[in-house]
This record gives structure tokens, C-alpha cells and sequence, in this order.
């Protein structure tokens, strides 16, 4: 694209930004994207481990951990719970469920692959909950696709299926449960993943985007191009201090990730993130050090560790604001792992 053609596309921006959220508007808000915050997966999360929980204050019982219980035709066990759901805690796994005589690990995935540690995380239960008959303890990946690949020991919950089942179990029992505000915040919570399990755009949807079409391409373009300008700068940044070979591109679900590995260690590594600004409070950009000794310099992630090229790794990342102060956080970053 010529400078002229993307000072043209530049001016119509702002229009384009509205008529674009608006095509990706639901057609029913919830409590929650009303709320700016739509699906993201820490806090659906986290409802999630709530409602699991008999004993908090939504007054449901065990509505939905009997229903996960069924799901994973686990009828044998007693939903109750010995402690509330443990969420992160336990080698970063998303939510750990601590029963009565069993113990329930669920990875919940929407949008991402499941490319977790999952021995790992199998691992750290079999050492915390060693008490737990091997049978009952039960790995969840709850996600609306089977993967791949099969994960040893791990058992796919399709999410449609789990929501499903707690809408008919929320059926049976409404006789004898009080309309309150958290059930509400069930229902609402339910629909917001239930839309996010929505696949493609409905008819208005596609023919409004019909007429923006070539629109879209060009601001597409001019996107790639912004990120091959990036990549390029991130070179530059790179070339005095490590030298370094064209930086590996991935897509993180709300962040580009730029890659670069010290050709001379491979027990280290640097990445530049480029965030979307979907989540409300997200850094614009962040630089992540992955470094198989512990650094003083840097904000560590928390305890979990990545695995690169065999080793075992500590996370650090840095979040930034402005453009400038991640390049230079970007340097520190690369003038560390040397």
C-alpha cells in the first residue's frame, strides 16, 4: 500500500471501528458482555469454580458439581466437597476440585488449543492427593473440541454438553430453588458461553459485511504490514546485542508473540507481546523472559515453569504501555539472557 492509500484507510478508522464492534455484537447481552467483559477465560473461570462450590453463598448446592459429576459419569461419587475449588494454586491448573474420597483437575478451554503441561499438571495431583484412590482422580479438559490427539489419562467434557446438562438440571429442581440474583447470574453466565460456542456470523451479519468488504481486506493489509514493520524494528533492536535470526511470529489468542532464542543458549528465550485491548485492564505490550536461572530484575510471572527445548524455565514478564518503553524493556530483556 502507498502512503496516500493508507492515509486514506487511516481517516476512516474511527468509522470503521464502530460499524466493526457493532457486526460483532451479540444478539443477547448478558449481565456480563453488557459489562465490557464478555468471555475471557480467568473470570468464566472463576464463576465457574463458584457455582462448583455446594457450600458458597449462591444457595444452589450442588446443582452444577452433580451435574459435572454426571457429565463425566462419575454418579458413584458424593458431590461434596472437602474445601472450596482451588483455582491456579496447584501448578497453575484452572481449577482443582477436592472431594470426598475424589479430586477433579479441569483445564477449561474455549478459544485456545490445549497445549498445557498436562503430565505435569497429572503429576502434581498424583503428589498432593496421593491419599485419592488412583481411580478417583479424574483429569478434565473441558473444551467445545476433542483434540487432536488423545491426552493420556485426560477425558474430554465437550463445554456444550456440560452447559446442556446444567440448564436441564436447573429445570428440574426450579421448584425447589429460590429465584435469586445468583440464579440469574447462573443463567447469564451460561448464555455468555454458550454465545461464545457460536461458530461463524448470521445472515444481517455477512451481508453488512458484504458491503465493508474490501474494507476489511485493506485494513488487513495494512495490519500485516504494521507487523512485519514490527518485526522488523524488533530485529534492529535485536542485531547489536545478540544477533539474532528472523523472530518466530504466534498468535496467542489476545496477543502476537514475537520469539527470539540466543542462538548460543537455547535455555533461554525473550518475547515481545503485542496485545489485542479485548480484556479491559491488558497491557498494550509486554516482554516475557523465559530463563532457566532465577533473575532479580525482572517481575516474575509466578511460580509455574515453561518448557523450551527441553528445560524447564522461569517466566518474567514486564507490561508496558507505551511503544518506546517496551522497546527498551525488549533490550534489557535480550541484554539479560546473554
Amino acid at each position: 500500500m502507498t502512503e496516500e492509500e493508507i492515509s486514506k484507510l487511516l481517516q476512516q478508522f474511527s468509522k470503521m471501528r464502530k460499524l466493526v464492534a457493532r457486526l460483532l455484537r451479540r444478539h443477547v447481552d448478558t449481565i456480563l458482555n453488557v459489562g465490557g467483559r464478555g468471555y475471557y477465560e480467568n473470570p468464566m473461570s472463576d464463576l465457574l469454580a463458584f457455582f462448583l462450590d455446594p457450600s458458597a453463598c449462591h444457595g444452589l448446592g450442588d446443582l452444577v458439581l452433580s451435574t459435572l459429576l454426571r457429565s463425566l459419569e462419575r454418579n458413584d461419587l458424593n458431590p461434596i466437597l472437602t474445601g472450596p475449588p482451588i483455582r491456579e494454586d496447584v501448578n497453575r491448573i484452572d481449577i482443582v476440585l477436592p472431594g470426598e474420597n475424589f479430586v477433579i483437575a479441569i483445564e477449561n478451554k474455549i478459544h485456545h488449543e490445549p497445549n498445557n503441561p498436562f503430565d505435569a499438571y497429572r503429576e502434581a495431583i498424583n503428589r498432593q492427593y496421593a491419599n485419592i484412590p488412583e481411580q478417583n482422580r479424574i483429569f478434565c479438559l473441558l473444551a467445545p473440541r476433542q483434540p487432536h490427539q488423545a491426552i493420556p489419562y485426560w477425558q474430554w467434557l465437550d463445554t456444550r454438553r456440560l452447559i446442556a446438562l446444567i440448564w436441564e438440571e436447573l429445570g428440574h429442581r426450579q421448584r425447589h430453588v429460590e429465584h435469586t440474583k445468583w440464579v440469574l447470574l447462573l443463567q447469564e453466565f451460561l448464555k455468555t458461553v454458550e454465545q461464545e460456542l457460536e461458530e461463524g456470523m448470521n445472515e444481517e451479519q455477512f451481508q453488512e459485511a458484504a458491503k465493508i468488504y474490501i474494507d476489511l481486506v485493506r485494513f488487513d493489509q495494512l495490519r500485516r504490514q504494521f507487523l512485519e514493520f514490527l518485526k522488523g524494528k524488533l530485529i534492529d533492536l535485536a542485531l547489536p546485542i545478540i544477533g539474532v535470526s528472523w523472530p518466530r511470529q504466534a498468535n496467542w489468542g489476545n496477543a502476537i508473540a514475537f520469539s527470539l532464542l540466543n542462538p548460543a543458549d537455547n535455555r533461554r528465550k525473550v518475547t515481545f507481546l503485542l496485545f489485542d485491548g479485548q480484556a479491559r485492564n491488558e497491557p498494550r505490550y509486554a516482554v516475557q523472559l523465559y530463563s532457566l536461572a532465577e533473575l532479580a530484575h525482572f517481575h516474575h510471572v509466578s511460580d509455574w515453569q515453561e518448557t523450551v527445548n527441553g528445560n524447564q524455565l522461569y517466566v518474567y514478564r514486564n507490561n508496558y504501555n507505551e511503544l518506546d518503553a517496551a522497546f527498551g524493556g525488549f533490550q534489557q530483556a535480550l541484554t539479560e539472557i546473554l
